[in-house]
């Protein structure tokens, strides 16, 4: 049985679900979304025979991968703090040693920001949590344990990685600039990378993915399932919407993560100028 030959493994929030989406265009590609198997102890213990289930129709296609944004920062089902931070690479390393590893980076001011209002739509935060609060790392152990911080510590992440895989497997991309600037291009090159035909022509590379909810259906949904679900006809015409920070949050992050960015930048050889301007608009 088949096991996958290319891994997106995050971040979370930065764009890698419009990644897995547009690759599995391709007529060389077979793609699983969210198996878990790295990160969620429990999941390996099962083996790779129970792994290789998710890829059992992949025959005849060249690359087969899986998207599960969560593996770049460790073992998702632990609480923070515990556990070895090595064992999700060391585990990949161990079932394919020559995988192709993607890795799509978001300027962590605006992941952090997005993914509140991920864990808000998934129902582990209630709709009325102080985004000021959990973003700054004053909130409850609960919500800090969900790593809206640390998950945008990238340097720290990618280098975990490269203990295990050499640099010429890891794919670095940056969304700003090859997911909204350069999607075609990006597309391309990743083909290339992959070992498939890189002229194929991607359709939708312009559309967006993880659509927003309007507030009050947030609501319903966390205290009020069964209200939710016979409103929602109605509740899909209100307007959407998100949790915005104050400004105070902007310039505590975009301060949280300088240093981090610079060794993103000068250790990995990453270009993050278009964060630079980001930050001067913010």
């Amino acid at each position: 049985m088949t096991v996958p030959n290319f891994l997106i493994i995050g971040a979370q929030k930065s764009g890698t679900t419009w990644v897995s989406h547009r690759l599995h265009q391709h007529p060389d590609v077979f793609m699983v979304h969210g198996t878990y198997f790295f990160d969620n102890p429990e999941n390996f213990a099962r083996g790779v025979e129970w792994y290789q289930r998710f890829f059992g129709e992949s025959a005849g296609k060249r690359a087969v991968g899986e998207k599960t944004p969560s593996y770049l920062w460790g073992e998702k089902f632990f609480p923070m703090g515990s556990g070895d931070p090595d064992n999700v690479p060391r585990r990949v390393r161990e079932v394919i040693p020559e995988a192709r590893l993607i890795v799509v980076l978001r300027n962590p001011v605006t992941r952090a920001i997005s993914h509140f209002n991920h864990s808000i739509r998934s129902g582990k935060l209630s709709p009325f949590a102080d985004i000021d609060r959990v973003l700054t790392g004053n909130d409850s152990p609960y919500a800090q344990s969900l790593g809206h911080l640390e998950r945008g510590l990238y340097s720290k992440q990618i280098v975990r990685w490269l203990k295990f895989f050499p640099r010429e497997q890891l794919r670095i991309l940056i969304f700003e600039r090859d997911v909204i600037q350069q999607p075609t291009e990006t597309l391309n090159e990743l083909c290339t990378f992959l070992g498939i035909d890189p002229k194929f022509e991607f359709k939708t590379v312009h559309s967006k993915e993880n659509q927003k909810l309007c507030k009050t259906e947030l609501i319903l949904k966390y205290y009020v399932p069964p209200l939710r679900k016979v409103l929602r006809p109605i509740l899909k015409r209100l307007p959407q919407d998100s949790f915005k920070a104050r400004a105070e949050t902007y310039e505590f992050l975009a301060n949280y993560y300088a240093k981090e960015n610079q060794q993103l930048a000068r250790e990995l050889g990453v270009d993050l100028s278009c964060w630079e301007k980001f930050a001067q608009a913010a």
